[in-house]
């Protein structure tokens, strides 16, 4: 897959994610060449995204831990073309695959939602044009804030510090981000209180770790820990298509559940002082002390 990366990524690509296919549909256009040929390549199943335990793979780890160059709508020009993302599209449609975008300006935004994308992933500059189409057709957006917001100079609790240093980030990787984070966030919270709909997701790794830095950048932002929850569990099993299975607890439901030593409405981060993890029902983690303190 790494050859096929260097070998494709100077001629221009976009990649249109194929979600829950396990598929991703790669449309080459190569710049001597008007004959779009569409590649498939396999890669591992997806799964839900966090639904009902955080540390669960997260919603835009089902394209990034795929293929992640050249994404559709990128804003570094590329070869691909209007027609070429168009046919793309509609052939996932004819075979019953729903399309994410990873799109980081308002047109990429745009051009993916009247295409009729599934999810945007990213979306650090929009306009209020992006979140009125977002709101018109019900399409997804899962913010990714970890990417804009983790930097050694915009960390504000010891996990993030810790993440941030681990990572030895590049200082003009950090620069980047730093200057996009502001604006990120002011999208993210118009998103959020105009009722777009959205859900919690990360492309930065580990997943455990992913999922839970999120998480904390959501309530960074502006949402209430509740709805926090919400975005990681309901909405991301909905985004992912297994609303019907997982991110609630009901009756009927899989009991993928996780219990925690302090209440997370009061501060997120105790959805890390993990005391019990049941998958289906069963526990497959006991962290309980027996004296009955909580660590």
């Amino acid at each position: 897959m790494k050859r096929e990366k260097n070998r494709f990524l100077p001629l221009g690509k976009s990649n249109v994610p194929a979600s829950g296919s396990g598929r991703l549909y790669s449309v080459l256009s190569p710049p001597f060449d008007n004959r779009a040929q569409l590649s498939q390549h396999r890669i591992g199943p997806p799964k839900p995204a966090l639904t009902g335990r955080p540390g669960a793979s997260t919603t835009s780890n089902l394209t990034s831990r795929a293929v992640s160059w050249g994404p559709v709508g990128t804003s570094t020009p590329t070869h691909s073309c209007s027609t070429t993302r168009s046919a793309a599209f509609e052939i996932c449609r004819k075979r019953g695959f729903k399309v994410m975008a990873h799109a980081n300006n308002p047109d990429a935004v745009k051009n993916a939602i009247r295409l009729g994308v599934h999810s945007i992933e990213h979306g650090y500059i929009m306009d209020d044009e992006c979140i009125a189409l977002l709101l018109e057709h019900g399409t997804w957006y899962v913010p990714t804030l970890a990417i804009s917001h983790l930097t050694a100079s915009q960390a504000t609790n010891p996990f993030e510090a810790a993440w941030v240093a681990d990572r030895g980030l590049s200082h003009a990787l950090c620069c980047r981000a730093e200057a996009a984070s502001d604006v990120h966030a002011r999208w993210f919270r118009k998103a959020l209180d105009t009722g777009v709909r959205m859900a919690s997701g990360s492309d930065i790794r580990p997943l455990k770790e992913a999922a839970l830095l999120e998480m904390g950048l959501w309530v960074r932002d502006g949402a209430t820990p509740w709805q926090t929850l919400v975005a990681a569990t309901r909405r991301g099993a909905e985004v992912c298509g297994v609303g019907a299975e997982l991110g609630t607890v009901e009756s009927g439901k899989l009991a993928d559940l996780i219990v925690v030593g302090a209440n997370p409405l009061g501060d997120i981060t105790n959805v890390r002082r993990l005391q019990l993890v049941l998958k289906e029902g069963r526990v497959v983690s006991n962290k309980r002390h027996l004296s009955g303190a909580v660590p």
